[in-house]
């Protein structure tokens, strides 16, 4: 089978040859035989071709090449979606966990500058104010001053209590 085997196959008594699946292709069966006292015959050449299954034809590769490719891309859309899905989800917890710390924040500053027990402002608050109206930050704004010192509250502790103290 010429295209197929590379050299002859061995003289042997048979009339017949076995091969096995063969590719796709066009071939020529060289057949040469002798008669009873060893004289050759003419060959003979016959031409045998192979057709391809339906998956083996150019046709069918393309189209196996372009379903992969529009796989390939739709699995990488549906990774490129479920991957901004999730970052807008993370975004969305980042901005509810930053409203969260602004808050805390917000209050935490609050409880800062009040004293807890009279909900006036603390010491805090008075040199923060004061670095404004020095730096002229509030323009306009007209700063005063007052200072109460209340002589010997311990005694007033002391003697009625400190929730009479604090009242």
């Amino acid at each position: 089978l010429q295209g197929f085997s590379k050299r002859p196959g061995a003289w042997t008594p048979d009339n017949f040859r076995e091969i096995g699946a063969l590719p796709p292709g066009d071939y020529t069966l060289h057949i040469e035989a002798r008669d009873y006292a060893g004289n050759p015959s003419a060959p003979i050449l016959l031409p045998v071709t192979v057709e391809p299954w339906w998956w083996q034809r150019p046709w069918a590769w393309l189209l196996f090449a372009a379903a992969a490719g529009i796989l390939v891309y739709a699995l990488l859309r549906w990774l490129t979606h479920a991957l901004r899905r999730r970052q807008h989800a993370l975004e969305q917890r980042i901005d509810a966990r930053t409203a969260e710390l602004n808050s805390a924040n917000r209050q935490l500053q609050e409880l800062a500058r009040r004293d807890a027990l009279t909900g006036l402002f603390n010491r805090r608050w008075l040199m923060e104010s004061l670095q404004h109206a020095v730096r002229g930050e509030r323009p306009g704004v007209t700063a005063s001053l007052i200072f109460i010192d209340v002589d010997h509250f311990k005694h007033v502790n002391d003697d009625l209590g400190h929730l009479t103290g604090d009242h």
